[in-house]
């Protein structure tokens, strides 16, 4: 885990990617072929 933590944050910091801190992962969206299309998240931050 900590692995993929340091790749994000290297990721991040390119500007690659944006973070959501209050997001938490629920699954992943995958086409007929198998490739990441994209993924499904909740939205955990309470107002």
């Amino acid at each position: 885990m900590t692995a993929v933590i340091q790749e994000t944050r290297k990721y991040e910091a390119e500007g690659l990617i944006i973070r959501y801190l209050e997001h938490s992962f629920v699954s992943i969206i995958k086409n007929i072929e198998g490739h990441c299309k994209g993924c499904i998240v909740i939205n955990n931050r309470t107002e």
